[in-house]
């Protein structure tokens, strides 16, 4: 994590991705780091701003959406920057948008998600 704001709800984390990061198998000759980590990269700072606006990580929190987009390909090394912000927090439902850019620079990737806090939740009662 390299910063998160509790008055703007967001944090902005980062991923140093070295070549063990780059699969190599999964395009033949074009090695790329996967879309799949991408998007758990995404929702693990998410949860982890969850957690620290919610002052409670003994909770779980429940993924019940997920929506990404992907803008390019990651094929090298290089430092990911990952932004991550609560849009709505209402009635143990949370809103997320995140993004990851490649070299602080170009967007590669963005999500919406949502979760949801059985604790709070209207819907679990």
């Amino acid at each position: 994590m390299l910063q998160c704001s509790k008055k703007k709800k967001s944090i902005v984390a980062i991923k140093k991705l070295k070549k063990d990061w780059i699969y190599k198998s999964h395009f033949i000759k074009n090695p790329i780091f996967p879309g799949s980590l991408q998007i758990e990269a995404m929702l693990q700072a998410s949860v982890l701003l969850i957690y620290i606006l919610e002052k409670n990580s003994k909770n779980p929190i429940l993924i019940t959406k997920t929506l990404s987009n992907f803008y390019g390909k990651i094929s090298g090394t290089g430092k990911l920057t990952i932004k991550s912000k609560i849009v709505q927090n209402k009635k143990g439902m949370i809103a997320v948008k995140a993004s990851i850019f490649f070299l602080n620079k170009k967007k590669i990737s963005d999500g919406s998600f949502t979760f949801i806090n059985p604790n709070k939740s209207f819907l679990l009662k």
